[in-house]
């Protein structure tokens, strides 16, 4: 019996590590719950995927209304990308069109702007996102360096903020 439980495990940690070997390192950040209002980040994580693509997802503490994330560029759920190569900033947020929630990115002001990709709610409080970067579509960088931190803000009666730490895609 113990002999099977060593060789299970042995194998649960070859199957571990081939993971990790496989697929890109995921670094994503937590936040504590540090602001009232409903648009307090639990946390973010952008991840690298296949074909040059970015997984976007992020959370919410309890109080989380999703009517908060369709506000304008300046309300909202914002990522901010500093491309380390041309020590460029760029953002994404959310929007709504259409009655969807959608993440809206690009070098905006120029004509490589901009590209929606539509939310997909994984939760109550959790939603992601799929997209290829308009950094890759133009041939200007790569994935594997950028980082990234995450900023929300609703303003009614008084303005809410929370700010996330900066991580990177590794």
């Amino acid at each position: 019996m113990r002999v099977r439980s060593r060789a299970t495990a042995s194998t649960a940690v070859a199957m571990a590590l081939s993971l990790t070997l496989v697929f890109p390192a995921s670094a994503a950040i937590w936040d504590p719950p540090d602001t009232t209002g409903p648009l307090d980040v639990r946390w973010v994580n952008v991840k690298p995927l296949t074909n040059d693509r970015l997984r976007l997802t992020f959370g919410f503490w309890a109080g989380f209304r999703k009517s908060a994330l369709a506000g304008d560029p300046q309300e909202g759920f914002r990522v901010r990308f500093y491309l380390p190569n041309f020590n460029y900033i760029t953002y994404g947020y959310t929007t709504k069109k259409d009655g969807q929630l959608r993440f809206r990115q690009g070098d905006f002001g120029s004509s490589t702007c901009c590209f929606v990709s539509r939310l997909t709610r994984l939760g109550p409080r959790t939603f992601t996102t799929t997209f290829l970067p308009w950094w890759i579509r133009t041939g200007e960088d790569e994935n594997r360096g950028i980082r990234y931190s995450a900023r929300t803000r609703l303003c009614r009666m008084q303005c809410f903020t929370d700010h996330t730490r900066t991580s990177v895609v590794a």
